[in-house]
C-alpha cells in the first residue's frame, strides 16, 4: 500500500487467491492456530473440504442462516 504526503492511500493489492504470493501454509497454520483457541479440533484435512456446507449447515442450526437469507 502506498500513502502520499497527504497521507491519502493510493492503491491497495489484494491476493485472496495465492496468485501472487503462495500463503496457503501462512494461512492454514493461522486457522488452525485460531480453532484451536477456539476449542475447534480441525486439521489440514478439515480445511481443504469446501467450507460452504458446512458453515450453512451450522448457521442453519443456530438459526442465523434462516434470518440472513430470506
Amino acid at each position: 500500500m502506498c500513502a502520499r504526503a497527504t497521507g491519502q492511500i493510493r492503491g491497495v493489492l489484494f491476493d485472496w487467491d495465492g496468485t501472487l504470493l503462495n500463503s496457503y501454509r501462512a494461512d492454514s497454520d493461522a486457522y488452525l492456530a485460531m480453532f484451536r483457541e477456539m476449542g475447534i479440533p480441525w486439521t489440514l484435512d478439515d480445511l481443504a473440504r469446501p467450507l460452504f456446507p458446512q458453515l450453512v449447515s451450522r448457521l442453519s442450526r443456530r438459526k442465523i442462516a434462516a434470518r440472513s437469507l430470506g
